[in-house]
Order: C-alpha cells, then sequence, then structure tokens
C-alpha cells in the first residue's frame, strides 16, 4: 500500500510543529524532494529505509542562470564563492539538526546525512506496530511510503 502526504499538507504540517515557514517541494527526480527554508533551497534525497530508520542526503544548491564555467575572472569568483556559500550552508544544517532540533529521531551521520529513526516518533509507534515500511520517496505529488500490512494485523481482520 501506498501512503501520500501532498507537499502542501507536509509544509503545514511542519509549520504547525516548528512556527517556520518551510517549503517542501519535488525535486529533479523521483526520491529527490527540495526544502526551502528563507528561499534557500536544499536538495533532499532519500538513501533508504532499513528497519525502521531512513537515511538522508542533503545538499544547498544555488541555482544560477549563469553559467560559472566561462573563463573570465568574475565567473571563477562568482563560481568560487557559489561553492563557498553552499558549503557553508550544508554546515549550518548540520548545526541546525545537531545542536538546534535536537530531536531524539534525528541523528546526523556524518556531513550532508542524516538518519531519521522513526521508532523514536512516538506519534508513528502505533502504526508501526501494524505496518512495515519497504521505502520512502518523494514523487511528484508529495512524500510518499510504501508500506505492508504486518501478519499479526491480518491476523486481527
Amino acid at each position: 500500500m501506498k501512503v501520500s502526504v501532498p507537499y502542501a499538507e507536509l509544509s503545514e504540517m511542519v509549520a504547525a510543529k516548528t512556527g517556520k515557514n518551510i517549503c517542501f517541494e519535488y525535486g529533479s527526480c523521483r526520491g529527490e524532494g527540495v526544502v526551502k527554508f528563507l528561499g534557500v533551497p536544499c536538495s533532499v534525497r532519500i538513501l533508504g529505509v532499513v528497519s525502521k530508520s531512513v537515511t538522508l542526503f542533503y545538499n544547498v544548491s544555488l541555482s544560477s542562470s549563469q553559467d560559472f564555467e566561462e573563463g573570465s575572472f568574475f565567473d571563477r569568483v562568482r563560481k568560487h564563492i557559489k561553492r563557498k556559500v553552499e558549503t557553508a550552508g550544508n554546515k549550518t544544517i548540520d548545526v541546525i539538526i545537531s545542536d538546534i532540533i535536537k530531536h531524539p529521531a534525528i541523528s546526523v551521520i556524518d556531513d550532508n546525512t542524516v538518519a531519521v529513526n522513526l521508532e523514536k516518533i512516538a506519534k508513528l509507534n502505533d502504526l508501526l506496530e501494524k505496518v512495515e515500511i519497504s521505502d520512502v520517496f518523494f514523487d511528484e505529488t508529495g512524500l510518499c511510503a510504501d508500506m505492508k500490512l504486518l501478519r499479526r494485523m491480518n491476523n486481527d481482520i
């Protein structure tokens, strides 16, 4: 079975919980989403689901209509500044996750990679007793999860 949360609803849920206006949208391919906070886009890719833990990779990526591969001095300076800003953005996200959010379900694995232990999210405990999550991904409609009912649940029906 597939369960989906539309991007608008996901944004509303996060805003209600955090008081922050964070926008979620589809990335460039299945499995990739974009999170925007203060107008800065952060690409999020789901690396995998193991047991009841989801591993994510994120990367701040500043897009530009200018071709930074040009050979002029100013193009090279812009490319260098862009890389430095993206690196600083990723380091800032690391700090926000580990020092500010401090949610017991979220842990930084290394630079740009986090794990979300779904068992440590209290509101998911009842659901996780009844289903096994085989995949979590972003698609055109929102954040999705593929699940199957556990046998215990099937025997109770």
